[in-house]
C-alpha cells in the first residue's frame, strides 16, 4: 500500500509540480496585496491633514459621486481609522457584478484614485491564481483539479513522512542543515511540509469552492447554508413618508468599527448594515443590521456569535483561504505557509531528480 502511494505522490507531483508552483507562488505575493498596493500608493489610503473637523454627511457624498460617475452608487464602507478615505462602489448599471471602487476623501469629496487605472501587477497574479493567465473557462477546472491533487499530496505525504518510533519522529521534525545538499533539500521538503500542512489543507479545501459548482453545492449541503449567497435580497419595509438621511439611520448603530453600508437598489428594501469587529486576535467576522431607511429602526440584528455552527463557517470561508480570518498575525502565518507550499513541488523535483541521477 505505502508503495502504491509512493509512486502516485511522485508522479502526481511531477506532472502537476509547475501548475502548483505558479498557484502557490501568485497566492503568496497575492497574501499582502493591500499591503503592496498602500505601499506603491499611499496617497490613495492616507488622508493629509484636514482642516475641517468633520467629514462630509454621506448623503452629500452619494450626491456628489454619483453626479460625477454618472452611475449609482451601491455600498460604501467608512473605515473605524479617521486618516482613512471613505470607499464607494459605484454600477453603471444595477446588473453589474462588482462596479467600480473610488476611494474619497470625506472632508472634500475629493477622488483619490483613478477606478480606470487598476493596478497591473495585482490582476496579472491574480488571473494567474485563479486561471493560471487563461480563459477562466478554460483555467477555472485546470486549477481546480491541480487544487484537488495538491491536496492529494498532501495528504499521501503526511501518511508516508509518519515516523515508526519516537526516534523517527525526532529526526523527522528537524533539518540537518549540516549534511550535504541533498539531505538538506530532502529534510526540507519533508519536515516544511509537514509544519505547513494544516495551513496549506485549509488554503486548498478552501480554494475549491471558487473552482467547481458541485463542491460549493457540497460545501452549502454540509453547511447547511448557501455558500457565496450573492443573491440574498434584504428585508421589504412598506414605504412611506420621506426617507431618513442615512447618516441619521447610521447613528441609530452602536459607534465605531469599520462599517459597510449596502444600500437598497430600489424603494420597499430595507438598507443592510455590516459592522465588522476587529482587532490583532479577532476573527474578521461581521454583525448585520437591516434597518427600516424611513424611521431608522433596526428591523433585523443578527451576530456573528449567534449565527449557526455552518454559517460562520461559510462567512468564513473566504478569509480562512487569504489568511485574512485574524488580521495581521494570520497573514503573515499564511505567507510563510505559501512560501513553503511554493518550495515544495521544486524541492520534490530535486529529490526524485537526484534519486534518478544515482541509479542512472
Amino acid at each position: 500500500m505505502k508503495k502504491v502511494i509512493h509512486q502516485l505522490h511522485l508522479w502526481l507531483g511531477l506532472t502537476s509540480s509547475l501548475i502548483l508552483f505558479l498557484i502557490c507562488l501568485s497566492g503568496t505575493i497575492l497574501t499582502f496585496h493591500l499591503e503592496i498596493e498602500e505601499l506603491l500608493h499611499p496617497e490613495n489610503y492616507h488622508l493629509a491633514p484636514q482642516t475641517s473637523h468633520r467629514p462630509l454627511q454621506v448623503d452629500d457624498l452619494i450626491h456628489q459621486i454619483e453626479i460625477n460617475s454618472k452611475g449609482k452608487v451601491s455600498s460604501f464602507t467608512i473605515p473605524s481609522v479617521k486618516d482613512r478615505p471613505y470607499q464607494f462602489i459605484v454600477k453603471k448599471k444595477p446588473t453589474d457584478r462588482r462596479g467600480r471602487t473610488l476611494y474619497i476623501n470625506p472632508y472634500n469629496s475629493e477622488i483619490l484614485n483613478n477606478p480606470d487605472s487598476m493596478p497591473e501587477w495585482f490582476f496579472f497574479f491574480f488571473r494567474m491564481h485563479r486561471w493560471l493567465l487563461l480563459d477562466p473557462e478554460i483555467g477555472r477546472p485546470i486549477v481546480g483539479v491541480a487544487t484537488i491533487i495538491f491536496t492529494f499530496l498532501l495528504l499521501s505525504g503526511l501518511y508516508l513522512w509518519w515516523p515508526q518510533n519516537q526516534v523517527h519522529l525526532k529526526n523527522s521534525l528537524r533539518i540537518r542543515f549540516k549534511g550535504n545538499w541533498k539531505r538538506v533539500n530532502y529534510d526540507l521538503h519533508n519536515s516544511l511540509g509537514f509544519y505547513s500542512l494544516g495551513i496549506l489543507l485549509v488554503m486548498s479545501l478552501t480554494g475549491l469552492f471558487w473552482s467547481f459548482e458541485w463542491y460549493r453545492n457540497l460545501g452549502s449541503a454540509v453547511l447547511q447554508t448557501k455558500v457565496f449567497d450573492r443573491e440574498s435580497k434584504p428585508l421589504e419595509v412598506p414605504s412611506y413618508g420621506t426617507k431618513l438621511p442615512i447618516s441619521n439611520v447610521l447613528n441609530m448603530l452602536p459607534p465605531g468599527g469599520k462599517t459597510t453600508v449596502v444600500l437598497p437598489q430600489s424603494d420597499g428594501f430595507a438598507l443592510t448594515v455590516f459592522k465588522y469587529n476587529e482587532g490583532m486576535f479577532t476573527i474578521a467576522s461581521s454583525d448585520k443590521f437591516e434597518l427600516d431607511p424611513y424611521s431608522g429602526k433596526v428591523l433585523k440584528h443578527q451576530k456573528f456569535s449567534d449565527k449557526p455552527l455552518g454559517q460562520k463557517m461559510a462567512s468564513l470561508i473566504k478569509p480562512l483561504h487569504t489568511g485574512e480570518f485574524m488580521g495581521i498575525v494570520s497573514k503573515i502565518i499564511y505567507f510563510i505557509a505559501c512560501l513553503i507550499g511554493t518550495s515544495l513541488p521544486i524541492s520534490g523535483f530535486f529529490i526524485w531528480f537526484n534519486k534518478k541521477k544515482a541509479v542512472s
